[in-house]
């Protein structure tokens, strides 16, 4: 399955986007005109995606190394996201044998492995390898209210990290670079 290098998803975010002000026709009011070079060196507004990063980071995670620990409602959202209608996501443990490459060498072997899994009541940060014909790290970062999911990003990273802050790091590095970009 096919994926943007970041997708973030946010449910329940309405409230967030307030309607533009308008300034009607022919108004008199003079609007405050900015530098240029104060426009460039301005902070943004923190997206979605700082959100959870912050949260991430903030949080004491309690790591796993087994997939059994993944909350429910993440592991139903990574079924849709990986397993697709013909097959199921079933994530090995830890340093299990999984099916690394797109030849099936040993059949009934998942074709997806743990990397790191931080679990909080609100926040979930997991990591896995994904077998086929080339080997992916995906990483997904989820914000919980009670077993809903109500924000995530999902994407990969690059550079093989196994804890949380290089995790964090990665992710963070992988936005920029797609901010950049567009």
């Amino acid at each position: 399955m096919l994926r943007t290098p970041g997708l973030l998803f946010s449910v329940l975010l309405a409230s967030c986007h307030d309607a533009p002000k308008q300034i009607g026709v022919g108004t008199s009011a003079r609007l405050p005109v900015a530098h240029p070079d104060s426009v460039l060196a301005a902070p943004r507004a923190p997206s979605p995606l700082d959100t959870l990063l912050r949260l991430a980071q903030e949080r004491p995670l309690v790591s796993y190394s087994s997939a059994r620990a993944l909350p429910p409602r993440v592991a139903a959202y990574l079924q849709t996201q990986e397993g697709g209608a013909d097959s199921s996501f079933v994530l090995a443990d830890v340093g299990a044998r999984f099916q690394v490459t797109d030849v099936v060498l040993e059949p009934g072997l998942p074709r997806h492995q743990l990397v790191y899994l931080g679990v909080s009541p609100d926040v979930v940060l997991v990591s896995y390898y994904s077998g086929g014909v080339g080997l992916m790290q995906s990483v997904g970062l989820f914000r919980l209210q009670g077993q809903a999911i109500t924000q995530g990003w999902l994407g990969y990273v690059p550079e093989n990290p196994k804890t949380k802050a290089e995790l964090l790091r990665q992710v963070r590095m992988r936005e920029e670079e797609r901010m950049r970009g567009q």
